[in-house]
C-alpha cells in the first residue's frame, strides 16, 4: 500500500477508535449541557477571561472571534490534525484540512468537523461531527479556551476525551 493510503486509513481509525464509545452512551444533564466541566477544570486551571462572543456572529466580530484561524491537535502515537475554523453563513464552522501520520507524511483533507452553538467568557458549547460504519454522528462538545490552548471535551457514549486544539 502507499504511504497515502495507510494515512488515510490511520487517520479513519483514529476517528473511528475516538467516536465508538461515544454512540453507545450519552451523558448530559436536563438542559443538554454535557457534564464533564469539573473534569476540564482538573485538567487546567479555571481562570476564563472575559471576552463575551455568543452563536450569532455578526459582521462586527467576524474578524476578531477568537476561535478563528487553525488549530493542531496532537493524538498520540498515531499523529496529528490540523482543523480550520472560520466563518460560514454567520456561524463559525470548522473543517480538518490535513491529516499527519507519526513520521509527518500529510494528506490535505476538507472534512466538515465543528460547529459552534455558543461561546462567551472563553467557554462554549458546539457539535463534534463524527463518522463511524458510514453513519454520521453529531457529538455535543464543550469548550474552554486559555493561553492560546482550546480544550474540546466530549463524553461520547462513555468515551469521555478532553482534546487540546493548539492555535498555530
Amino acid at each position: 500500500m502507499s504511504n497515502i493510503k495507510l494515512l488515510s486509513i490511520s487517520a479513519l481509525i483514529i476517528i473511528v477508535l475516538a467516536g465508538i464509545p461515544h454512540i453507545l452512551r450519552s451523558n448530559t444533564s436536563d438542559n443538554g449541557i454535557l457534564i464533564i466541566e469539573d473534569e476540564i477544570s482538573e485538567y487546567i486551571d479555571s481562570k476564563s477571561k472575559s471576552t463575551k462572543y455568543d452563536n450569532n456572529i455578526s459582521s462586527d466580530k467576524k474578524d476578531t472571534h477568537p476561535l478563528l484561524g487553525r488549530w493542531k491537535v496532537d493524538f498520540e502515537e498515531e499523529g496529528s490534525v490540523i482543523y480550520e475554523l472560520k466563518i460560514e453563513n454567520e456561524e463559525l464552522i470548522g473543517y480538518s484540512i490535513a491529516l499527519f501520520d507519526v513520521n509527518g507524511a500529510s494528506i490535505p483533507d476538507q472534512t466538515k468537523v465543528f460547529k459552534l452553538k455558543s461561546f462567551k467568557n472563553n467557554l462554549g458549547k458546539g457539535l463534534y461531527f463524527m463518522e463511524y460504519e458510514g453513519e454520521n454522528y453529531e457529538v455535543p462538545c464543550q469548550l474552554k479556551l486559555e493561553d492560546g490552548i482550546l480544550y474540546v471535551s466530549y463524553d461520547y457514549y462513555g468515551y469521555k476525551n478532553i482534546e487540546r486544539w493548539e492555535l498555530q
